[in-house]
């Protein structure tokens, strides 16, 4: 697994992860997006879906678990100044991972729910977090709403 440390801000690698961090328009075009944290990488694994990239902050010790199961995923290590730049939450968890944004399977469905103009990407996912648990099999957005893959 390849390693690699960043640090300046004007490296093109870590631009375009900013760019993921704050950009509809670029997650689009990449076909990307970040996950902040152990669980959300946990939760993405567990759907089968495996990232592309880990960016660890310095010196972050991070769970055994996660470290056998993304051993073979290149790493880009990061100043904690960068990682909060990078990171949606106050508190950065030091780990953050970048996939491929998955495309949704047509398939008929028994359950859904329409959102029409959610403008929060918070409020979004607190609807579709609630969605989920009230067994909603899929959700269709409004050209309105928030980005879905908004890393907030």
């Amino acid at each position: 697994m390849p390693i690699k440390t960043i640090g300046s801000r004007d490296n093109p690698e870590f631009r375009q992860l900013l760019s993921l961090a704050e950009e509809a328009k670029a997650r689009r075009e990449a076909g990307l997006t970040l996950l902040d944290g152990w669980h959300l990488i946990e939760a993405a694994l567990q759907a089968g879906h495996r990232p592309n990239k880990l960016i660890v902050a310095e010196g972050q010790a991070w769970p055994a678990e996660a470290q056998d199961l993304l051993r073979d995923i290149p790493r880009l290590i990061v100043s904690g100044a960068m990682m909060r730049a990078l990171s949606p939450v106050k508190t950065p968890t030091g780990l953050m991972a970048t996939i491929g944004i998955p495309q949704p399977a047509a398939q008929a469905v028994k359950f859904a729910i329409l959102l029409e103009g959610i403008q929060d990407p918070g409020n979004l996912g607190a609807l579709l977090r609630t969605a989920a648990a009230a067994g909603v099999e899929a959700a269709y957005l409004s050209t309105g709403c928030a980005d879905a893959w908004s890393p907030k």
